[in-house]
């Protein structure tokens, strides 16, 4: 059985980890996985969930830079 989110904040959360792993994966580029409108709700709705992925967003973004220049 797979995690089926209820509200509309889970289903926010689950939608940017879900775009995270892609991200990471290199399945989509980074003006594509279109999450700061996501963010930006999360931080309203759920700061305590905004202070966990954000920093995650920020590192896999960082990396893919430094992979891009070198």
């Amino acid at each position: 059985m797979s995690y089926t989110p209820k509200t509309s904040s889970e289903i926010n959360q689950f939608h940017i980890e879900k775009t995270l792993k892609k991200l990471q994966k290199g399945l989509i580029r980074v003006q594509d996985c279109d999450l700061n409108k996501r963010f930006d709700r999360l931080q309203r709705d759920n700061k305590i969930w905004y202070e966990d992925l954000y920093p995650k967003y920020v590192a896999i973004v960082r990396k893919l830079n430094q992979q891009t220049f070198n």
